[in-house]
């Protein structure tokens, strides 16, 4: 915890802690007791806890993202409720907006709202599902003073670009535009006006709600054809094209993002982390030399897992379509190690010598798990033949 320090009025979208002293990965999650009004990030078997002062946290939700070291930022994300809409006469709360409001669209006309979807979810229920947690956009992510604070928004929402739109979760680097892995509880609205148009979100140029045959996951959906009997809206029918993930024109829009978030943020922590995870326990290295770590196994050790700082391919090049989450390539093992789904247990020896390899191309082929890797390390400590792997990507 953090010594002594209480944290009040951590409660507005865009506020970040900074913990320094634990590294953030694609896993790293953020839970919070309404008893004790505490955070907790956890990180593997690592956690730091965030103590906040007794005020009402009532649908306000935590994310965890990368400082651009190689701690971890908690950040406050409201997904969308309270995120601030360009109008006639300023910027507005989202949830503040009422059909018939008038909001400010790209091309400088002023339009009336028609109808405004709400949809809501417990975090208990969506985690991991990529198709719905929220993607931040930290301010200056798009261009300068683009957006001007931190915006949340669906994964499927698109920004505009270059006369185009662009879904957010073609976006993702995982620095300045990452997915949250975790929330507690998540709300979003969605604007709808006569047509799809552009409107500004925290001075972001984005989508208004377009009617694709899913007006009914929105809780008030039904809505509709109450205010309007026997209208029928256009489906389907977008102001500019949308990209999907394997067009050409992505991959330039993608390189340019990336260019701003290396030149807005520290250079990425080339550190792999390595580190074993012996019964729930992690295990750091003893010792280091050049890419060969060498690990003290407590004997009588059960299960064991490789680990490491690992990346997603698509978020470091912008031409890469993989969105599987690699870790360190192992070229060498040596040593005995027990996987847990094996029916026979042999004696665990120590030390145990894991050898990094190189560097994976982004987009190459890569099938094996670190786990694949350990239970190679099994078939070595019984005397039965292996397999060759090229590669290894970290367990879920």
């Amino acid at each position: 915890m953090l010594s002594g320090i209480t944290i009040s009025g951590f409660t507005v979208s865009g506020d970040t802690i900074d913990v320094t002293d634990l590294a953030f990965s694609g896993n790293t999650s953020v839970g919070f007791d309404s008893g004790t009004d505490i955070l907790t990030v956890n990180e593997g078997g690592n956690s730091a806890t965030i103590q906040l002062d007794s005020e009402d946290y009532t649908s306000i939700s935590w994310v965890a993202g990368n400082d651009a070291g190689s701690g971890t930022n908690v950040m406050v994300a409201c997904f969308l409720r309270g995120t601030l809409i360009l109008t006639d006469h300023g910027e507005v709360p989202v949830e503040e907006l009422a059909i018939g409001d008038a909001v400010m669209t790209r091309s400088g006309a002023v339009k009336p709202v028609r109808w405004i979807g709400r949809r809501s979810y417990d975090g208990r229920f969506i985690a991991g599902n990529r198709a719905v947690l929220p993607i931040r956009v930290a301010a200056g992510a798009l261009s300068e003073g683009v957006p001007a604070r931190d915006l949340f928004v669906s994964p499927a929402h698109s920004l505009y670009f270059d006369d185009v739109l662009v879904p957010a979760e073609h976006l993702v680097n995982g620095v300045t535009i990452e997915q949250a892995q975790e929330v507690d509880w998540l709300e979003y609205f969605h604007i709808e006006l006569d047509a799809h148009d552009v409107i500004f979100a925290e001075g972001a140029p984005a989508e208004t709600y377009v009617d694709c045959d899913n007006r009914g996951m929105f809780q008030n959906g039904a809505d509709y054809a109450l205010l309007y009997p026997g209208d029928e809206p256009p489906h389907w029918q977008f102001c500019a094209p949308r990209l999907e993930w394997d067009s050409e024109e992505l991959t330039p829009i993608r390189a340019r993002l990336l260019e701003r978030a290396a030149a807005l943020t520290a250079a990425r922590d080339r550190d792999p982390v390595l580190h074993l995870v012996a019964d729930g326990k992690t295990i750091w290295p003893a010792s280091v030399d050049d890419r060969r770590y060498r690990f003290n196994l407590p004997v009588g050790s059960v299960a064991v897992w490789l680990g490491s700082r690992s990346t997603v391919p698509a978020e470091i090049a912008a031409e890469s379509r993989d969105i599987r989450r690699l870790g360190d390539m192992l070229s060498r093992t040596r040593g005995r190690i027990v996987h847990k789904a094996l029916d026979r247990i042999s004696p665990l020896a120590v030390p145990v010598l894991l050898e990094i390899g190189r560097e994976p191309v982004p987009g190459e082929a890569s099938d094996t798990l670190l786990a694949e890797a350990a239970e190679e390390l099994v078939r070595e400590a019984m005397g039965e033949p292996g397999r060759a792997r090229s590669g290894s990507r970290r367990p879920a």
